[in-house]
């Protein structure tokens, strides 16, 4: 940024930094400024939306749907070392599952929206933010906030950063059992902290690694239907990334995202299922490299990701039926486990003019899925258990094409971005059906083959400047 001052010293101006670019936002309308703004701050908005489907899957004894969505607004005012953000942040997340067989459905919709405030500074070789963050939701707890620090004294041999984050966020969820449904309304504490390591000894290689924890805690018993949890999040992260000469590099990466604990399905204070025990493991590895060749960056990069599922709980009719009919009839216990195995290998190429670029891509996807859902209910006559059943995920194996293209232009004063992905289902397999007890397995009939719709992504990013 090309700037016609003299830039003052920032330990003599640092309160007559930030007071000016909080006069700047309150009275950024207003048109009598727009010379001092022009010639001392640097304002800069940013809009984002994104949206993913990320699976539909349906058969004859099941279906299930995930999809994420998002929009985002930020203006920010820059002035010497200082920066003010104002920003609007949105998403939500749903997923659902339903088991016809069992009679089982579960939906979830977790949400966040809020207005934020954020300062960003540096002094000497440390750089500091803090933010402030106003939830819509009147439920949500009042004070929440994040703070961010990084250290560089050098000179990117050894930079340490550390942020902390306590935000609070919505979920509401809905439960089918059998003859009963009932939703469930939900607000957690999520407190979330994350150290960070990089470092640049030569100009050739580059490197960081992360790791984080999150802790989400439902505090005070809601009326009605609630499900209060206590889940911990661990992160862990690794990149290694080598330059052998100016126009190529090569990389290895690896992520772990482990989270586990337990939730409890209350009616008024009366519990009537648990989630006694859950555990969700997430490691991807990743190896890639990229190069100019003919003039065009070219990219090539494989992934693989694993996803481990163990759930273990019980729900019972108690508090809807009598008790003698929860104790002796209405009781169900379940585990639920698995893991999914994808395999991706991804290839783009950009090509450049001025004012904008464009980036084909193409991928293709080898996912294997292994998940059961297991459920029985005790006969405390007999002492055994009854009505044991086992639903496999019926997809046992699936090639996916994947097709995207990314598209960058520069109209005006405006940065536009536009991403977007299809996954296209090639073929799949599906998984055997057992007859039931020690018979020989089958395969599916026609009738119960599932359709499968891979999903997509899309995302437009304005930048104005």
């Amino acid at each position: 940024m090309t700037q016609n001052y003299i830039r003052p010293h920032r330990a003599n101006h640092s309160r007559l930094n930030l007071c000016s670019l909080v006069i700047l936002l309150l009275c950024i309308s207003s048109t009598s400024l727009s010379q001092f703004v022009d010639s001392l701050i640097h304002i800069r908005t940013v809009i984002s939306s994104e949206y993913s489907d990320i699976i539909r899957q349906r058969s004859d004894h099941s279906s299930a749907t995930v999809f994420v969505r998002s929009f985002d607004a930020a203006i920010s005012a820059s002035y010497g070392y200082d920066t003010l953000t104002l920003a609007y942040s949105g998403w939500n997340q749903y997923a659902s599952y339903n088991n016809y067989a069992s009679e089982i459905a579960l939906s979830t919709k977790n949400g966040f929206r809020s207005l934020s405030l954020q300062w960003i500074s540096s002094l000497g070789w440390l750089d500091y933010s803090a933010k402030v963050i106003f939830p819509f939701s009147i439920k949500a707890f009042p004070l929440q906030y994040s703070a961010w620090i990084r250290i560089n004294p050098f000179d990117k041999i050894f930079i340490p950063s550390l942020s902390y984050e306590r935000l609070s966020i919505s979920s509401v969820s809905g439960l089918g059992l059998k003859d009963f449904t009932f939703p469930l309304d939900e607000n957690c504490i999520s407190s979330a902290w994350n150290i960070m390591l990089q470092s640049k000894p030569l100009e050739f290689i580059e490197g960081s690694f992360s790791c984080g924890k999150n802790i989400s805690t439902t505090g005070n018993e809601a009326t009605g239907y609630s499900s209060p949890l206590d889940w911990n999040i661990q992160r862990l992260s690794a990149l290694l990334k080598i330059h052998p000469e100016e126009s190529s590099s090569v990389w290895l990466g690896w992520k772990r995202r482990e989270e586990k604990g337990e939730m409890r399905f209350i009616k008024n204070g009366l519990l009537f299922g648990d989630l006694a025990y859950g555990k969700f493991i997430f490691n991807n590895w990743q190896a890639g490299a990229s190069k100019i060749i003919l003039s065009l960056p070219v990219s090539c990069e494989y992934n693989f990701y694993r996803w481990v599922v163990y759930g273990v709980g019980h729900f019972e009719s108690w508090p809807f039926t009598a008790m003698a009919a929860s104790v002796f009839d209405n009781r169900l216990y379940y585990t639920i486990d698995g893991m999914i195995d994808v395999h991706q290998i991804e290839s783009g190429i950009t090509f450049m003019q001025s004012g904008w670029n464009f980036k084909p891509s193409i991928g293709l996807l080898y996912i294997l899925p292994d998940l059961s859902w297991r459920q029985w209910e005790p006969d405390f006559l007999s002492s055994c258990i009854k009505n044991a059943k086992e639903e496999p995920f019926s997809i046992l194996q699936c090639w996916m094409l994947r097709i995207g293209f990314e598209v960058n232009l520069s109209v005006l004063d405006m940065n536009i971005a536009v991403q977007m992905e299809q996954y296209i289902p090639i073929s799949s397999k599906e998984r055997e059906k057992h007859s039931g007890g020690t018979g020989p397995s089958t395969p599916v009939a026609p009738g119960t083959l599932s359709s499968t719709d891979g999903g997509r992504r899309i995302r437009l990013e304005v930048v104005l400047q």
